[in-house]
């Protein structure tokens, strides 16, 4: 009995060596991203980011009582007094002096009406009650709150990227590498140390094709492909580039799997051998073809089911306005040259996408270009180089095809169908692939076999988060 005590402390102690080293890689990820976006987050003053906080913060300070904002509504008095008083990064105040009469809202930008009346109140329904719990817990201020909701978007989303390099056999080190590079990315630092409704879709694109590979493996159920992709949308409606991304991949991989069987098909024991059978099993083929049908259907299925879930709230959004409300106007219109430009967009863009100070050719985060370049060689690397190194038809060529088709041809669909229901268009900035860019840090973690080349990695995302750490402390000294 004494033997058998002795040695229990050992178990447990070889059991929690042997999950952390199982689990080192993600519980890392997690750590330095709570970490690192609350620290950013904390630093950060009252100013609203340009990226409409200002108009997230009025959602939000209604949600309680109204739900839901109709179009042309006016900003709300706590909203008016945040710009007036604190304004925007790296603006300043804008609109009447603080603390005056804020009656005439028309001396405020976008003439004192609500931009944010197309989303649903879900993003903002969860960041209200998570961001007052760490207000009831933590005592920060409400504001902060709000924000530091982020954090547990990004943790939540460096965990689903992880799993997704997992799934796909990327190697610890090159999965550590590029979490920590996604973290330290200027993207990162916009849309989670602010409240942004760009926080889920990162998380939304990386969950969708995490169970779109599953299933395509048959480990996985189909349910939960729409219901993600459902979900995705109701949460913004530029995830609708998740969901097509994962209904190309089951397209791709349902197309190529069909032409390669019919050609392969020969009658009786060989044939069946092809599809796993043998001579007294007459119905695998069929099965196994109904199968490969099946992924098609659930390809269409998905992007009806989010084509549908967007088109009844915007039919419910409409139903909001009040009767002589103006529509939104502006925008320019969408040229073939604009059209092609966008074809260069969210590849190299989306991973650095940051915030031009108008008037100047500079950026609102103080870091130089060249310090964040590498991310978009990083994404442009993968992708073209995952696409260039396909040899035949392999598990992973409609996963690299469907994210090279993405990354090229996604960003001029988007902006075409803006122009199509809208009747105007406006440079697409190129966080809107935020939904789309796990799937370039896929490729990239696929196309990395080189040991040293995932060590640099690593160490360029540790020094990349430590400037962005010291300029950031440094931006609100």
């Amino acid at each position: 009995m004494s033997n058998v005590l002795a040695e229990q402390p050992s178990t447990v102690q070889h059991r929690v060596r042997s999950w952390l080293g199982r689990f080192w890689v993600p519980l890392a990820l997690v750590l330095v991203a709570v970490g690192y976006s609350s620290a950013v987050t904390i630093q950060h003053s009252d100013a609203m980011s340009p990226i409409d906080e200002w108009v997230y913060l009025d959602y939000l300070d209604k949600l309680p009582t109204q739900g839901v904002l109709t179009p042309g509504e006016e900003i709300g008095p706590e909203g008016l007094d945040r710009m007036a008083c604190d304004g925007v990064f790296p603006y300043g105040p804008m609109g009447a002096a603080c603390g005056s009469s804020y009656a005439d809202v028309s001396t405020f930008p976008f003439g004192g009406i609500t931009s944010a009346d197309p989303y649903t109140p879900f993003y903002f329904g969860v960041t209200r009650v998570v961001g007052d719990a760490i207000h009831f817990v933590s005592g920060v201020d409400q504001l902060t709150a709000w924000r530091l909701t982020g954090s547990l978007w990004l943790a939540a989303s460096v965990l689903l990227l992880w799993l997704l390099l997992r799934q796909w056999r990327v190697s610890s080190t090159a999965a550590l590498g590029l979490g920590l590079a996604f973290i330290a990315s200027p993207f990162a630092w916009w849309t989670y140390t602010y409240v942004s409704t760009d926080a889920p879709s990162f998380l939304a694109g990386a969950a969708l094709l995490f169970v779109t590979t599953r299933f395509v493996r048959g480990t996985g159920s189909l349910w939960w492909i729409p219901a993600i992709a459902v979900l995705a949308t109701i949460f913004k409606v530029t995830n609708l580039l998740a969901v097509g991304l994962s209904a190309l991949y089951l397209v791709i991989h349902g197309l190529i799997t069909v032409w390669n069987r019919r050609k392969q098909r020969v009658s009786g024991a060989e044939g069946l051998a092809e599809f796993g059978g043998s001579p007294a099993e007459g119905p695998a083929p069929a099965r196994r073809l109904r199968r490969e049908w099946l992924v098609l259907i659930v390809a269409a299925a998905t992007s009806v089911a989010a084509i549908l879930t967007q088109f009844v709230w915007l039919r419910i959004h409409a139903s909001l306005r009040p009767e002589g409300a103006a529509g939104s106007s502006g925008g320019n219109p969408l040229g073939v040259q604009e059209l092609l430009g966008q074809m260069a967009n969210f590849l190299p863009g989306t991973i650095t996408s940051n915030v031009n100070i108008a008037g100047s050719t500079g950026y609102a985060l103080p870091i130089p270009g060249f310090a964040v370049t590498p991310l978009s060689w990083l994404t442009i690397a993968g992708v073209i180089g995952a696409f260039w190194a396909l040899r035949g038809v392999t598990p992973r060529s409609p996963l690299v095809i469907a994210i090279a088709i993405s990354s090229v041809v996604f960003a001029p669909a988007l902006a075409l169908a803006l122009y199509v229901t809208t009747g105007s268009y406006f440079t697409l900035p190129p966080r809107y692939g935020a939904s789309i860019l796990a799937g370039f840090l896929l490729a990239a973690g696929l196309v990395i076999r080189n040991r040293w080349a995932s060590w640099i990695l690593v160490g360029y995302g540790v020094a990349l988060l430590g400037a962005m750490s010291v300029l950031t402390a440094l931006l609100h000294d």
